[in-house]
This record gives structure tokens, sequence and C-alpha cells, in this order.
């Protein structure tokens, strides 16, 4: 298993991301984000915590008092730490992880937009964390981030860096399309991890409906070479950006009929590399 991982530092004055011209997506996006570093400061006061394997950073645009949920493989004994946000409209944001047969097993319901859940599995599979918008004066953008302990540090500097390209991306997309985020119920539209040249991870189950989408993706100052590709439940491949640059972009008229997976490849970059993708549509 390939180990990567970010760690949430302190230091906030580097964490700064531009507006996004006067795309209102984006700038929900901005302002969630900048949530999920101010409460990883004061969580990551326990040393050691740094972000988790694989899919890293996840964002969603969620209706009040609607979930979304995400899957993912635990170490029995590991230490977790589940940090979710809302942007300003959001007034209580909870998490929970329950296991495969739906028990809970960790929750932070407070009466806040900021929940933060430890959690050590008894045994090594898959679990379901779930961010759920409790309260909110409208729909709204939030995130969470998976982090664990002696996870692997990479600056915030790099965080800032590929969520402020992808950003100034969306909004040139918008420019020209006029998009938002993919919405879907229990769907994910942010997508953050840490790969090392030439790695890749891919992102399944992924319902779009009958829309036309755009899939793009922007780095860090480490990758050269970020390729995108939308494959089919069995991976076949529908649409692909190979071209050699850091910033793919993939137009697709997806089907209602269809899951899809969606690659993203480090290609080439002078080490690890912090990556930042995200879906929408018109």
């Amino acid at each position: 298993m390939r180990k990567i991982a970010l760690l949430f530092t302190g230091v906030l004055l580097l964490f700064s991301i531009a507006p996004a011209k006067d795309w209102s997506a984006g700038y929900w996006m901005n302002q969630t984000l900048q949530s999920i570093v101010n409460t990883s400061q004061y969580a990551t006061e326990v040393t050691g915590y740094g972000y988790n394997d694989g899919i890293c950073v996840l964002g969603a645009f969620i209706q009040v008092g609607s979930s979304v949920s995400w899957v993912t493989n635990l170490e029995a004994g590991q230490s977790y730490m589940f940090i979710g946000a809302g942007n300003e409209a959001a007034t209580d944001v909870d998490i929970k992880v329950t296991d495969s047969s739906g028990k809970i097993l960790g929750a932070d319901v407070k009466t806040d937009a900021t929940p933060i859940l430890s959690f050590s599995p008894s045994t090594t599979g898959l679990y379901t964390i779930t961010l759920t918008l409790y309260s909110a004066t409208t729909n709204c953008f939030c995130a969470m981030a998976l982090l664990k302990q002696n996870g692997f540090n990479i600056p915030v500097t790099n965080l800032s860096q590929a969520s402020e390209r992808l950003l100034q991306f969306g909004a040139t997309v918008d420019d020209t399309y006029g998009v938002r985020f993919h919405d879907y119920d229990n769907q994910w539209c942010l997508f953050g991890t840490v790969l090392d040249a030439s790695q890749y991870i891919t992102i399944t189950n992924i319902t779009m409906g009958d829309e036309n989408h755009f899939l793009l993706a922007r780095s860090d100052n480490n990758s050269q070479d970020i390729d995108l590709h939308l494959l089919d439940s069995d991976n076949n491949v529908l649409a692909s950006d190979t071209a050699l640059d850091d910033q793919p972009l993939i137009q697709y008229q997806t089907k209602s009929s269809q899951r899809y997976n969606l690659k993203i490849e480090n290609y080439t970059s002078n080490g690890l590399s912090l990556i930042m993708a995200a879906i929408l549509t018109n």
C-alpha cells in the first residue's frame, strides 16, 4: 500500500485561497476549506496527525437535513481523526462512523458546524464515515478531512496552492460554460489526494445522471503533469485528458443508467504532490 498523507499545520497565514472571481460555488468551497484548516489547527495540537492514505479530503454540496457518506478501509489499533465543516450558512454539521452492519461506533453530534471525531477501530475493515448537514439557513458546501496518527506531512502551503489553482480553474470553466458543483444525493464532488510520481487513485461508484459534466484537477507546485480518466463501472475508458500539463479537463455527457469511476494520475512530479479534483455540471 502506498504511503500518502498530508498534515494540517497551525500556520493559518500560509493558507490563503484567492477569491475565485465571481464564481459563487467557488466562494462557498473556499469558505469551507478555510474552516477545515482553522479547526485542524486546534485538532493537530495532538502531534503526529496527518492525512490518511488514499482520498483524504472530500467535499459535497448538501441539502439541509441530508448526508453524504464515504466507505474506506481503516486499520485496527490505528488512531484516526475526522474533521468536518460547512460554509457560513451551516449551523450544525455532524460526523458519525458505522461498521458494515450499520452500527454506530463513534459520532460528533454537537450543535456546531465544525465536528471533530477521533476513532480507533478494533478490527481492520471497511467503515462508513457520514457527514450530515443537520441544520443551516440554506443548502451548503461541506467538506471533511481524514487524518491518522503518524500520517505523512506535506506543508500546508501545498494545500493552499492546489486549492487556489482548482478554484481559479473552476472559475475559468464557469466563465465559458456556467457551472456548479455536482450535487446529487449522497455524492461527493471534491476529492483531495496525495500521490507520488507515476501513482494514481481511482474513485468508484459515482452517479452523475443525464447531465453535461466537467471533471478537472489541479495540484500544488510539485506536479508537472496530471492526467484524468473517466471510466465506466467496468473500468473501460470513456474519456481522458492526457495532455502534458497540470490542469486536465474532461467534458462528458453522462447517463443516469451508468455508474462511473474517476482515475486521477500524477504522471510526472517532483515527489509527493497534493492533487485536488472536482466534478462540475451545468
